[in-house]
């Protein structure tokens, strides 16, 4: 299967240099808790920034928002950023939420 959204993808690279690809991040972090691969065994734990197809963020170096009008693929809804960038104004509004790596990680599958 193919990613359906890119502005929402998400990866993970092994320390052994195999590639896991998702279409959203709340799918990569399923796929931690499923126990089919450990975080310490990682290189990379990867997000797209929203809105780009090529631009690749540390996850735990991001910030994950959800707003109402943002939908990803599999709808976790969660875009990211990062931490230093300025949040689009169009979701700058009251249903603005903003987590990091370890509060979506958290709050995904519980």
């Amino acid at each position: 299967m193919g990613i359906v959204q890119k502005g929402f993808a998400a990866e993970i690279v092994t320390k052994k240099g195999r590639v896991y690809k998702f279409d959203d991040v709340g799918c990569q972090i399923l796929f931690f808790k499923s126990a089919q691969i450990k975080i310490e065994d990682c290189a990379h734990i990867l997000v797209l920034k929203h809105g780009t197809d090529q631009e690749w963020i540390e996850a735990n170096k991001a910030i994950f928002i959800t707003e109402v009008q943002i939908k990803s693929p599999m709808n976790f809804n969660y875009a990211c950023y990062k931490n230093n960038e300025n949040i689009p104004s169009m979701y700058l509004t009251s249903s603005l939420n903003k987590y990091n790596w370890e509060e979506i990680y958290s709050k995904i599958g519980q």
